[in-house]
């Protein structure tokens, strides 16, 4: 982006946001971090393609509390709505956004609108709503709240996360709301939208912008996905497995998750037709430690944000380079090296 006052001003702000809120020095910025915020804090439709662990949330975060954006200065603050299919992932940046004192509020699919997370929803200072998109699709008193502060000006941006999941889901059966996101720019146009994935190819992308009915071109910030620490394996399949293992039926994961039990290890199947609590739980008791491998179909790891994986594993070959990359990504978060195994 050409670098002029209004830029040159933005990028002191988001600096001082990101060293005072976020505990970020401003010499820290991976590679189109910046340049990301400051496209968003300027209202542009903007993607976003950078490795997993690269730090694409704050790229939105961020932008989300600048000040100098209508007239949240008096404190109404303006939102930014961001649509993520994993709830465990919304949980945990939820928490986080509120450790740093920051106003964000966190609505599943089934989730209902009490009185308690209302009132969050209605704080002037809210600043960001994460929510499924099976919610957004769904939920028409949300809608109106969402009608009500486009109106008035007070609706900042939607944030797609695994954008990616959108031209897929030609595809696939994953979350197939995801296809109903165009009512984004159909109902609320004027709102910028940032996309999300660390696999777009260049058709992938091209399939998702149309199904968004984003006409304009967006901003493309996009990096290798090239990680140094990761190293990668292909070995025949022997039986012996730890760390994330994926395999493609629900039967597999049940049986091999049984299997590793056996030999002693903590492990636990997840698959899409689990009921929720329960893979809350599973993913919990993951993250935690207690469970130490989790066998699961393409449905769990979406927006996992554990940073001492060590071990991914294919169980079968995916389907596409793509998911296998998506996928593999979710090990080495913590700079440590770390293995891919298929």
């Amino acid at each position: 982006m050409p670098e002029d006052s209004e830029t040159a001003d933005i990028k002191k702000t988001l600096d001082i946001i990101m060293e005072s809120v976020f505990n970020f020095p401003p010499d820290s910025y991976r590679q189109n971090q910046l340049e990301a915020m400051v496209a968003a804090t300027l209202g542009n439709d903007i993607v976003i393609c950078l490795p997993t662990g690269f730090g694409k949330s704050l790229c939105f975060q961020a932008p989300a509390l600048y000040s100098g954006y209508g007239d949240d200065t008096r404190g109404d603050a303006p939102l930014t709505v961001v649509v993520s299919p994993l709830t465990s992932l919304m949980e945990n940046q939820v928490q986080s956004l509120w450790d740093l004192n920051i106003k964000a509020i966190r609505l599943a699919r089934t989730q209902a609108m009490d009185k308690g997370n209302r009132a969050r929803f209605l704080l002037p200072e809210a600043r960001i709503l994460y929510l499924t998109p099976e919610r957004l699709k769904t939920d028409l008193s949300l809608q109106k709240d969402l009608d009500e502060r486009y109106e008035c000006g007070r609706l900042r941006r939607f944030v797609i996360d695994e954008a990616h999941c959108v031209a897929e889901n030609g595809t696939s059966n994953f979350r197939k709301d995801y296809l109903k996101l165009d009512q984004i720019r159909t109902r609320w146009e004027r709102v910028p939208i940032t996309l999300l994935s660390a696999t777009f190819t260049a058709q992938t992308l091209q399939r998702t912008l149309k199904a968004l009915r984003i006409s304009t071109s967006p901003y493309l910030f996009k990096t290798t996905l090239d990680r140094p620490n990761l190293y990668w394996e292909s070995k025949a399949r022997n039986g012996s497995f730890s760390g994330i293992v994926y395999n493609f039926s629900q039967k597999s994961c049940v049986e091999l998750a049984d299997a590793l039990r056996k030999y002693g290890i903590s492990a636990f199947h997840y698959h899409a037709d689990l009921e929720e609590p329960q893979k809350a739980n599973i993913q919990s008791l993951w993250q935690s430690g207690v469970i130490k491998v989790v066998v699961a179909t393409v449905a769990f790891g979406l927006g996992i944000d554990k940073q001492d994986v060590g071990f991914v594993i294919h169980a079968a070959v995916p389907k596409t380079l793509e998911g296998l990359y998506q996928e593999a990504g979710r090990a080495g978060r913590d700079g440590r090296k770390a293995k891919c195994i298929l």
